[in-house]
């Protein structure tokens, strides 16, 4: 029941986390214009930032997600 319990907030924060800053990567779609690079290392840092907080939301619905199977199979 705990580990559920976890394991849903974790699934809850990681949702919003990747709503927020993304997967991480841009896929190119035809017809759209490429995006930038960074102009300067402080967008550069910016951009690593939000592709790094993207990934670890996504680390954290998985980690959700297992906590909710062992959560299954422990109660």
């Amino acid at each position: 029941m705990v580990l559920t319990f976890f394991g849903v907030i974790f699934n809850l924060v990681g949702i919003l986390l990747v709503m927020r800053y993304g997967v991480g990567f841009q896929a190119q779609k035809p017809g759209m214009p490429e995006p930038r690079p960074p102009q300067n290392d402080e967008e550069r840092a910016i951009l690593q930032n939000i592709r790094r907080a993207g990934e670890f939301g996504i680390v954290i619905l998985v980690l959700g997600a297992f906590l909710q199977i062992l959560g299954i199979f422990y109660s």
